[in-house]
């Protein structure tokens, strides 16, 4: 099966699932202000970025299941987290069966990225950096070309609301990515040495 077919078979197993449980999560991002993946001293920014697929809405979660960014369609925004740990998930609707996740460790004042695209029955959430696979890394500028959003801080609350149980969203992206070895663990996982 092509790529391209797989993507689409992905994409309506996504919209298929979503129709069956309830009302959409409503998007709540707006445009970001100039330049918001631009590296801070203190923390550790994550670029993530949608490049090529529309899920219509991707939320980004923290390891305690905090909504700490979205994405609609094809789009970036970044998350800026402190020096150390990190484990960030991406879910679609409310599915815990669609989520996937990234872990590895980060520096202060450095930009990470990592990609969203789809995958059978699911989301994929890969680290981009210079070892990764398909020669991503190379169409990188090309991917930070999408508009840029952030969340709108007033309807934060309305998205965790709506996007209900956090605790079932990370339960059921690590039962995902807990199978995983080898090369395909190595592609969810951020090096300190991977930020610019």
């Amino acid at each position: 099966m092509t790529e391209r077919r797989t993507s689409a078979v992905a994409i309506m197993t996504l919209a298929l699932a979503a129709a069956a449980c309830g009302p959409p999560i409503r998007p709540i991002t707006v445009p970001a202000p100039d330049n918001p993946s631009a590296a801070v001293p203190d923390q550790a920014t994550i670029v993530i970025v949608q490049p090529t697929t529309d899920v219509r809405v991707v939320n980004i979660l923290d390891a305690t299941g905090r909504l700490v960014g979205q994405l609609n369609y094809q789009s970036q925004t970044a998350v800026r987290i402190p020096p150390g740990p990190v484990r960030l998930y991406a879910t679609a609707e409310r599915q815990p069966s669609f989520g996937d996740r990234i872990t590895g460790t980060v520096l202060a004042g450095k930009v990470y990225f990592a990609t969203i695209s789809v995958r059978y029955g699911g989301l994929r959430f890969l680290a981009l950096k210079p070892s990764s696979r398909d020669d991503r890394w190379s169409h990188r500028e090309q991917y930070l070309r999408r508009p840029a959003v952030v969340m709108d801080p007033a309807r934060i609350p309305e998205a965790t609301a709506a996007l209900g149980d956090a605790a079932e969203m990370l339960k059921g992206a690590d039962r995902f990515a807990d199978r995983l070895e080898g090369a395909q663990r190595d592609e969810r996982t951020i090096a300190p040495e991977d930020g610019l």
